[in-house]
Parts: C-alpha cells; structure tokens; sequence
C-alpha cells in the first residue's frame, strides 16, 4: 500500500500542478479571445465600473452614485457588481484594473479548490478522490470566471455544501452560523441565479439528509437541524442587508423588476434546453453548448467530466456514503428539472414558485448540475480506493442498480468516443479510462492494491478531463481594451468644458456594450447605458418618444434593450426629435457619419417660473408631449405642490430670467450656483432616485419629480446655493443592519464554543 506520506506528496504536487495551470489560462487569455459576443461583460460591463470605483476611491470618495450612465443611477444597488464580494477588493488595492480583474478571478479559483478539498475531507474522502474534487472544481471555476459575478457567486459553492453538511453531522449554532456567513458571500457574489441554485440545492441536499437518517436521529435530532438552518437563513438575511436592501430598492424602480416576471417568453430559442443536450455538455469534449442550448454552440470543452461520469455508480456501492449520494441525487433531479422547465409543459409549474419566475435563462443551472455530478464522481472514486470497493452485498438492491447503470454509461461513452476519436486523437483519453474502470468492476475483490489502481484512474480522469476543458469565454484581462474613436470623441466632448451629455454610436452592434458603458470608464455623462438596473421611468419615457408600436418592435427581439437598458440604436433613430431628447441635456452624438449637435438641449441644471402639475407617470408624459415647445422655460412637476403660483409670476418675456451653475460636480453630491430674480424652480437633469437630499442655503428643502425623469427644487428670489447630496437610507440601515449582524455572530459563535467546552 502506498504511504500516507506518498500520497500525501502526489496529492500536493497535484494540486500546485493545477494551481499553476489554472493562473496560466487565465493570464494567457489574450492568446484565446472569446468566440461569441455573449460573454463579453468582463470588458463591457465589469472593467468599466470598476474602472470608475477605482478612480473613484483613489480621488478619495467612495461613488454610491454612478451619474455617467444613461441620467445617473445607484452603484450600490447594482448587486451585478458584487461591490462587497471581498474577492474584487482588490480593485482597491491594485491601480491597474484588468490586473486586479485577474488576480479576483484567481481568488474565486483558489476558493473553489478550498472549498472542494474541505469538503472531501469532511467526507473522508482517499487522497485520489481529494484530488480529482480539487481538480475537477478548480476547472469548473475557470470556465465560470468568465462572468465575473457568475465566478463570484459558484465558487463559493463547495464551501457552501461543505458547512451544510457539518450542520447536519454537529448540528451547533456556530456552524449555522458559519453556513449563513457563507451564504452571505454567495450572495454579494452578484449573480442572483446562482444564488437562487445554491440555496435551492442546500434545501434539498439538507432535508434528504434528515430524511435518510431519520430513525438515527430521531424527532429532538430532526428539529434541532431544521431550527439551526431556520437561523441560518435569518443571519444570512442579516448579513446582506448592505446589499439587499439597496438592490431590492433599484430593482423596484428598474427595467428589471424582481416583482415581475424577467424570463424570456416560453419556448424560447435561449430557454428550449433538453435533457439530451444537457448530458451532451458533459459527454462532448470538442463541443459546448452554452447554457445548454444547440443554437448556441462553439468548439471548446467548458462542461466536459468525459470518464467522471463512469465512477458516479460507484458512489452508490458503499453504505459509508449512500445517503449522501441520495441526497446529491436527489438535489440533481431537481436542478435537471429547473434547467429543462422552460421547455417542457409539464414542469413549467415551476415559475409559480416565488422568486423563480423573476429569474431569466435557468438553462445556466446546467452548471449546478455539472458540479453535483462532479461530487457523486469523487465519492465513486473514493470507493474504488478504499478496502470497501466491493459491496458487501453482492445481490442487493445497491450492486443490481450499479449493473444497470454502469454498462450503459460505459456503452455510450464507447459510441461517443468512437464517433469522435477520427477528429480529435485525445478523446482516446476516455476510452482509456473506461477501460481501467471496466476492468475493476469485473475483476476480484482481493484486489491487492486498490490505492494503486484509484491513483491511476484518477489520473487518467484528469487527463480526460483537462486536455479538453478550455475556457474560450475568457476575457483577454492584460489586452488593450481602449478604442480609438471612443476615445477620440471624448476628447472632443471634454475640450468642450460643458455639462451637457453625449451619446456614441457605434457602427457595428457587436460594439454596443463598450460604447455604452464608455460613461463610468472615462469619466462623461454618456446617455448610453449597458445596465441591466436602468431605471423603468427612462425606458417609459423612451417609448413616449418613438411610440409605442415601434419601440415595442425594435425591444422585444433585443436582449440588451430587454434586459440591458442599452437603447443606443433608437436613441440614434429618434435624434432627430431634437427637443424630446435634448430635456436629458442630450446635446452631442458621435457617431460614424460625424458629431451631430443638438441645439435645443437644455444644460444640466436651468431654472424655470412657471409649471404644470400632474398625478402620474401617464399624465405627465402626455403633458411633456403637448408641450414640448415650452418646457424650456416651464416643467411638469408629478404629485408636487411648490409654495409660489404660477400666477404669480411676470409676463412672458421675462419668464428665463436667472441663470444656474454647475459648481461642483462629483458622484455623490452636486453643487450649483443660482441667481432668479423672482422665486423660481431649479431644475437638474439627473435622475430622481430616492436618497438624493437637497438642500438651499444650507437648509434642506423638498425634492421635485420633474419631466417624469428629473430633479427640481423651488428656491426663491435672489442668489442662492443648492447643493443635492446623495444619502440613501436603504444602504445606511443596510450597512447598520449587517454590522449588527456581525456583531451579534461573533457573539453567538463565542457561547456556542464555551457551551461546547463545558460540555
């Protein structure tokens, strides 16, 4: 038998092996550009808010408010930044910024591979399997690091199931307490599916548990593990409270409403995913489907586990780990159904379930279904390592469903094989393997060195597996992501010193995401917007504009105008209704063709004497419609009652009387300079958001909804200050919240330890 000390020694050669390879793929990215535009939010989505937190930060103010985006919106609401996911700190630390992308991507890695070796050994996992759970994560977390939030949130998985199954083997207050901490992180991770699968598969996997051993434990044992999850979940809602409340706030006024359904239509060319597909991910070493879907197909092995999955009948042999393997077999039933619900009728009950219906493509949950095989595949390679490797009853239920499962997943891996082996020479690899298992499975039980032969068909798996895995989706991070028109027409909106906004147009819609989100990268209020958190009111006041019928058309077939809020070709289309548009301050577009000026834009900030009062959103863009011709010296104000009437003021002629200055200009507060000679309202063309506090001569005064969209505050004659600051109160009890939280854990976790050193 090998030594304790050998293995120990293949097991950490192994995994610096793959530590090594993994910085590798990710740090030669560039040499591997992705194949489809799909997976491009790293550069159009990511580095660009990050690039202006980090500039933000190191100008010394920490942006709640992201004002270069479309009219301006909350940065701490946008969960899709996952801005308290510790793992992207390092935008804080590092000045250059794909540099510390890289090293976050390479956190979330080593995460996973934490996770996934604490795991195995709680477990009780051989070395070989330890191994195999290593690598075989580790690579699942590099292919999933082509999302950023999506690497963020996954990889706390292992980790996640880790301490939920030390909840049920010592059910104690501190590990639910450590289990809703991870939680917690999971869901600051940003990606709100994922999260959704982890606690989906934690519900499952934890009451099967209960469920198998409930004579064990008896009724005392089965409420103390309940009521200690129970708490799990209340600490972790604690824990994200900094997050969760802002973001539940921006989601209630954006495109994107957790209130309303955001899946794609039944049936849709994104969503029509089988049970077939699903597998062919697993079983095709030269082919990936992304999100399962057979329209979307490109040649790299992101899904591949090739002979992983010929050990997953053995996980059901030993009694040591058959109620875990039920319990992951239960949590992968479900997950399967999750992923095909949208195709199929007679699941799509499912979106009745709360929250499940607010969450779009549950084809990704393809890739919770890829990591629980993954652990049923290191509990099988377990067993042919351990003295167990036989079933001690050769004739039960166990050994016949192994004899039924084995030969056809050894039958289909031969025929995929052999109808790939004449393109690809490495797929030869997976035959390998299930030779060797084959051979095991048929051969004695007085097999003499079975840590031997498990050292070897794990080896063979990982060479199956990683010669295949290539992660064509990651983002070159060390490239050169400046684009020289854009760049060009900054320069140029820049030398003009106003606060007016601007729009890029690009020539090709492949281009859209960079152009749209040029705003928080270099610094300008472009109305562009690649933000899945824009606000409802701009794409309302948007659809005014083109009408209805058209806006709907030019929508509906268009994830980025669905979902993105990046409406960058029908704001080109509609430029021509110069003063609609030009109530946003829109007054440059760059576009191919050249830089249009739009002369009827009103600045950022102007005042106005007279107004119109209205009682909705409706009422007020019909009112912008009929009177557009005016609303340069007048505005609607929505349920607002401003001290002055409108009868009050002078005639016509001396109605733009009074001037207003962009003093001070910063993410989080914005200064102005007024001078009227009669009271007046001072409109800014910012975003009317809650949180946005103002405040005339140093004492706080009433905000107004203006135009449907903006802010205005009424001030009277004479030369004043006006100073907007942005305080909202969701992110302040949020982070009250949350530190209490904390607090209180940390005090939990103390008793709990001195109960159990008492005891």
């Amino acid at each position: 038998m090998l030594t304790r000390t050998t293995s120990a020694s293949i097991l950490l050669a192994g995994l610096l092996l793959v530590v090594g390879r993994l910085f590798y793929d990710l740090s030669g990215a560039a040499a591997n550009p992705a194949t489809l535009n799909i997976a491009n939010d790293l550069t159009s989505y990511v580095l660009p808010f990050y690039t202006y937190v980090s500039d933000s930060v190191q100008a010394g103010t920490f942006p709640l408010w992201n004002p270069y985006s479309a009219l301006g919106n909350s940065m701490v609401g946008n969960i899709g930044i996952a801005l308290f996911q510790p793992t992207n700190w390092t935008i804080f630390i590092f000045d250059d910024v794909p540099f510390a992308m890289l090293i976050s991507q390479l956190l979330t890695i080593l995460i996973s591979i934490s996770g996934a070796y604490m795991y195995s050994r709680h477990l009780g996992l051989q070395l070989p399997a330890r191994l195999l759970c290593v690598v075989l994560f580790g690579y699942a977390a590099t292919v999933e690091s082509f999302s950023h939030t999506g690497g963020a949130t996954s990889c706390w998985f292992p980790a996640v199931m880790y301490f939920t199954h030390r909840c049920f083997d010592r059910p104690t207050l501190a590990n639910a307490v450590v289990l809703s901490a991870i939680l917690a992180l999971c869901f600051v991770g940003g990606f709100a599916n994922y999260f959704f699968y982890t606690c989906l598969i934690v519900g499952v996997f934890f009451s099967t548990l209960v469920i198998c051993s409930g004579q064990k434990i008896g009724f005392d044992g089965i409420a103390r593990r309940f009521g200690l999850m129970f708490v799990s979940v209340i600490m972790m809602t604690g824990f994200i409270a900094i997050q969760l409340l802002p973001t539940y706030e921006l989601s209630d006024l954006a495109v994107r409403n957790l209130n309303d359904t955001m899946n794609y239509a039944s049936k849709s060319w994104w969503e029509e995913v089988s049970a077939s597909l699903v597998f062919a991910n697993f079983l095709l070493p030269n082919h990936n489907y992304v999100f399962g879907n057979s329209s979307l197909k490109v040649d790299s092995g992101m899904l591949y586990l090739g002979g992983a999955l010929l050990l997953v009948p053995f996980a059901y042999r030993s009694s040591a780990y058959r109620s875990t393997a039920i319990a992951l077999s239960a949590s992968a039933l479900v997950i399967l159904c999750v992923t095909i619900s949208a195709g199929s009728n007679t699941l799509s009950f499912m979106y009745d379930i709360p929250v499940f219906g607010s969450l779009r493509m549950h084809s990704r949950a393809i890739v919770y279904l890829e990591f629980i095989v993954i652990l049923l595949a290191v509990l099988g390679a377990s067993e042919i390592a351990s003295e167990r490797a036989v079933p001690e009853n050769p004739a039960g239920p166990i050994a016949h469903l192994f004899w039924v499962l084995f030969p056809s997943l050894f039958t289909l891996a031969v025929v995929t094989a052999a109808i790939i082996v004449g393109r690809d020479f490495l797929a030869t690899a997976g035959l390998l393997c299930s030779g060797l298992i084959i051979c095991y499975a048929v051969a004695s039980s007085r097999i003499s060195r079975p840590d031997i032969l498990a050292w070897v068909v794990v080896a063979v798996v990982i060479l199956d597996v990683t010669i295949h895995r290539e992660n064509r989706y990651l983002i070159p991070a060390f490239s050169n992501v400046s684009n020289a028109f854009v760049e060009k027409n900054v320069r140029d909106y820049q030398s003009r010193g106003d606060h007016y906004r601007m729009l890029l147009v690009p020539q090709k819609l492949e281009d859209i995401g960079p152009f749209a989100n040029s705003g928080p990268m270099l610094g300008v209020p472009n109305i562009g917007a690649y933000d899945p958190f824009l606000h409802a009111r701009w794409r309302n006041f948007i659809r005014n504009i083109a009408g209805p019928e058209k806006f709907d058309s030019m929508v509906a077939g268009s994830i980025l105008g669905l979902f993105y809020g990046d409406f960058t070709p029908l704001l080109k289309h509609l430029s021509a209704d110069d003063r609609l548009l030009g109530l946003a301050s829109l007054r440059y577009t760059y576009s191919n063709q050249g830089t249009a000026v739009n002369g009827q834009a009103v600045p950022r900030a102007y005042t106005v004497h007279r107004y119109i009062k209205t009682d909705s959103e409706e009422q007020s863009l019909t009112e912008i419609r009929a009177n557009i011709a005016t609303l340069h010296k007048s505005v609607i104000l929505e349920n607002a009652d401003p001290s002055f009437s409108v009868d009050d003021q002078l005639d016509g002629h001396n109605e733009t009387e009074g001037s207003a200055e962009i003093t001070r200009y910063t993410p989080n507060e914005v200064d102005l300079s007024v001078n009227v000679a009669h009271p007046a309202l001072v409109v800014l063309t910012d975003a009317f958001y809650p949180g946005w506090v103002a405040y005339v001569d140093g004492r706080e005064t009433t905000i107004f909804r203006a135009n449907s969209l903006f802010r205005a505050v009424e001030v009277p004659a004479g030369a004043h200050s006006v100073e907007f600051r942005f305080r909202p109160t969701s992110f302040y009890w949020g982070a009250a919240i949350t530190l209490l939280t904390i607090c209180f854990a940390f005090v939990l976790v103390a008793r709990s330890r001195r109960s159990r050193k008492r005891h």
